[in-house]
């Protein structure tokens, strides 16, 4: 059993050795990835430009892979350096990271995950562009899709190994095992183990790939007996509604726009793993369904046009219905082929997708400017019918408008903020300049420059709409007797250290209250119901625009800590004397009377 063992571990040396010598560059982008994100952790992931920089090493490690194997097979007859395309894939991260460093959040993580699709594509075909590879092509992506599927397993349950033996440890020897420790773990896993494993089994060889017939029995029984009927009775679904769509004379609702996408991609990846059997006399039945498959798709795809298209009519472009428009053309171009081609080239498929996402993620007719443009416009259109711009500037002193146009103005004001920043408003408005200049976006504070009301997409008439704010840096604020200070967003929970302990700074929505806690102490609570009420009634002249601070400003004292709360955003609705918070921000003073004593 030693020896056994002994060879084991001696096998499983040797493959780690020979694939780090295979993928250096590769397992030490990975290694990186791990070492920034447990110090991320370790530091509440506070750093902005560390967390771009994670995505990006995370990225590396498909397009490193892809510079790797560029080297292994040549390209249209052409031998491909090694350094020269890992510099090229280096240089290509290095512009990502440079050319999105001003992108906001959200359309940062949409841009980021679609390179990411790209480099995937690209990996999928390149190595197999000339005539004759298209069976290489197959069992290529075939050994990769099985590899991944194996290597998450084994991940999975290294992980839960690992974690239970530490939970063991913890509760037999009355160890403190860190919580961040099983975080750490999780991510070793996911980074090193997880991609060195997957390494492991790609091709050495990927000249021969294309002389392999193999198909695991395994595909055949998921292809056949479980995605085709699946597919099947869910296509008869989409199609049982469309029906009913044409019988009432009905738009269409919009979730069936990504219901009618999701089924289209898994039905296409479907037919994808069955190619080589639809090649075989005994499974002939496969081309035939093949080709009525992408027939039927084509009604499915212009009711997915119908329902995209009325949601952009009436409420304009954005990016989800850029992509989901995308899809849509990229669907019905693989379907019009496949239909009318005789040679049926599967490679067509990951090289249609890759041209739709690479026009889509830039320039002006990409999806994030388009959008842009588009919600412009859109809130353009609604503040010239109001009357609020006249010539480019803004006239506060308009009439009130109707609750349906004042949450399209807030709902427009909250896309373009949340997905592109501010810019857009300091044509028309000089006072943004303060706003700017402050730690985060404040849509309400927008809104309310334009003479409007903020008021939330889901408020409806049967709910009260309540929306307070001040501008904090407009005049200084005394510290009186607390000792720090903190600034907080509209996070439901935040996590900050005080004296070597952390505490939590928690907003209740249940229970309209903001609490600091520590453990399962709470430290002082404050009541965003009564403080609503108090500036309710006291504000008269100040209906609308900034209130002075003392109106924002909450208090919570007891023996062991000692806090005041100042509310720059103040959002949400109230409803039976209960409120519903929408977003809350400011700063808070605190001193803990027991840490002061000590």
């Amino acid at each position: 059993m030693k020896v056994l063992n002994s060879k084991s571990l001696g096998i499983f040396a040797l493959e780690a050795k020979s694939t780090l010598i295979k993928f250096p560059f590769v397992i030490l982008t990975s290694i990186c990835a791990t070492i920034l994100s447990i110090y991320l952790i370790e530091s509440n992931w506070t750093d902005k430009n560390q967390l771009r920089l994670l995505s990006v090493l995370i990225l590396g490690i498909p397009i490193l892979i892809g510079a790797k194997l560029l080297s292994l097979k040549p390209i249209l007859g052409k031998e491909i350096n090694l350094h020269l395309s890992t510099l090229v894939g280096i240089l290509l991260l290095a512009l990502f990271y440079f050319a999105t460093r001003e992108n906001v959040a959200p359309n940062y993580f949409l841009l980021y995950f679609q390179v990411s699709f790209m480099a995937h594509l690209l990996l999928s075909f390149v190595l197999f562009l000339r005539n004759g590879e298209i069976s290489g092509f197959w069992q290529f992506n075939k050994t990769l899709f099985i590899r991944c599927v194996l290597t998450t397993i084994y991940s999975a349950f290294l992980y839960i190994g690992m974690a239970l033996i530490l939970i063991s440890i913890e509760y037999l020897f009355d160890f403190n095992i860190p919580k961040t420790l099983y975080i750490d773990l999780f991510i070793f896993c996911a980074f090193v183990f997880q991609t060195w494993h997957f390494l492991a089994g790609i091709p050495g060889d990927l000249t021969k790939v294309n002389e392999s017939t193999d198909y695991p029995i395994g595909l055949k029984i998921f292809t056949q007996y479980l995605l085709i009927p699946l597919l099947t009775l869910y296509m008869l679904v989409l199609y049982a509604y469309l029906f009913k769509i044409i019988l009432q004379w009905n738009l269409p609702k919009g979730l069936v726009s990504w219901m009618i996408s999701t089924m289209s991609v898994l039905g296409i990846f479907n037919l994808l793993l069955l190619y080589p059997k639809s090649r075989d006399k005994e499974d002939h039945w496969i081309a035939s369904y093949s080709k009525y498959f992408y027939i039927a798709l084509l009604p499915l795809i212009t009711l997915l046009l119908v329902a995209v298209g009325k949601r952009i009519s009436d409420y304009g472009v954005t990016e989800s219905r850029y992509f989901l428009v995308a899809i849509a053309c990229c669907l019905f171009c693989n379907s019009l082929y496949f239909i009318a081609s005789t040679k049926k080239d599967i490679r067509f498929i990951p090289i249609s997708l890759f041209i739709f996402a690479f026009l889509s993620s830039f320039g002006p007719w990409g999806a994030y400017k388009f959008s842009l443009r588009s919600q412009e416009r859109r809130l353009e259109k609604i503040l010239m019918k109001n009357n609020i711009l006249e010539h480019g500037k803004i006239n506060v002193n308009h009439g009130e408008l109707p609750l349906a146009e004042e949450k399209d103005i807030s709902s427009i004001v909250e896309y373009i903020v949340k997905n592109h920043g501010d810019s857009s408003f300091k044509q028309w408005l000089s006072s943004i300049a303060p706003l700017a200049k402050t730690n985060g976006l404040h849509v309400s504070d927008l809104v309310r420059a334009l003479g409007i009301k903020y008021t939330p997409p889901n408020i409806n008439s049967q709910n009260t709409s309540f929306s307070y704010s001040t501008l904090l840096n407009l005049e200084p604020i005394e510290i009186e007797t607390y000792s720090h200070v903190l600034e907080f967003g509209t996070d439901s929970y935040k996590q900050f250290s005080f004296h070597k302990k952390n505490y939590q700074l928690y907003i209740d929505n249940d229970r309209s209250v903001v609490e600091i806690r520590r453990d399962r102490d709470v430290f002082a609570t404050f009541n965003l119901a009564a403080a609503r009420e108090k500036i309710e009634s006291s504000r008269l002249e100040h209906k609308t625009g900034n209130l002075p601070l003392e109106f924002m400003t909450l208090k919570s004292e007891s023996s062991k800590f000692q806090a005041k709360l100042i509310l720059r955003n103040f959002l949400g609705t109230s409803r039976d004397h209960k409120i519903k918070i929408e977003n809350l921000s400011g700063l808070l003073f605190f001193k803990s009377i027991e840490e002061s004593h000590r």
